[in-house]
């Protein structure tokens, strides 16, 4: 990708100034400062491959990856539940839900292919049914249905039936473990450069301190650093887990 072909597709945005590093060209903003939609569309005009990475709440992300002739691939990734804790849970000592509420639960969770929601940048308001059963999940289960139904990242109906059968606390780590697999199959397939191992440590919490889980952007630092995005991102890392 030339500097001309970057400047064309975002000829309608006014950016910040773009970085270049081991053949990536970025920028860093904050979320509300960019037209996300005008983003995308410029990300789409170019040959790729191409990423975009938005920090929410201090508790999740979003990864949008682009390439052309393929469909952009979108994922949440909530990192403070990826957190390695050896702490008790309330949850650990619960016993499982019945075979026919994780049933009931799945149904909700992994709807068919007509009636699933799309990624889009903002939620959309739940039907009375899901907010009914919603208010009865706990663990897992009310994230893989927070997945779907708020952030448009759902978990495929195998690996759901799989998580719900688990007790919480290895539900948890199954359920990192499987969307590190999933997020690095991704990254693969659009061309991204990476070391599979070190990605999927940092996706699963693995190889996350403390230090950055402790921040706005938990582990999505580390995972540029992965990328080779460069210095800045490596000096974040070591300084958050210096604190």
């Amino acid at each position: 990708m030339t500097q001309d072909e970057f400047n064309t597709a975002f000829a309608g945005l006014t950016l910040p100034d773009i970085e270049t590093e081991n053949g990536w060209r970025f920028f860093k903003a904050r979320t509300w400062a960019i037209d996300h939609i005008g983003l995308d569309e410029g990300l789409m005009k170019l040959r790729g491959p191409c990423l975009r990475m938005t920090s929410e709440d201090g508790v999740r992300w979003f990864l949008r990856l682009f390439r052309e002739g393929m469909n952009p691939f979108a994922c949440c990734h909530p990192f403070t539940l990826a957190r390695r804790t050896e702490e008790a849970n309330p949850l650990d000592a619960a016993p499982l839900p019945s075979k026919a509420v994780r049933a009931h639960w799945l149904r909700l969770i992994c709807p068919s292919e007509r009636n699933a929601s799309k990624r889009t940048d903002s939620w959309r308001e739940p039907g009375s049914e899901e907010q009914k059963v919603r208010a009865e999940m706990w663990g897992i289960a009310g994230l893989l249905l927070d997945l779907r139904t708020w952030f448009g990242s759902p978990v495929p109906y195998d690996a759901a039936e799989r998580l719900l059968g688990l007790p919480h606390q290895d539900a948890m780590r199954e359920f990192f473990t499987w969307q590190a697999g999933y997020i690095a199959d991704a990254l693969a397939r659009f061309g991204i450069p990476h070391d599979r191992q070190t990605v999927e440590a940092t996706l699963s919490g693995a190889s996350v301190s403390e230090g950055e889980f402790s921040t706005d952007l938990g582990n999505m630092p580390r995972l540029l650093a992965d990328l080779g995005f460069g210095p800045w991102f490596e000096t974040w890392v070591r300084e958050a887990s210096a604190e």
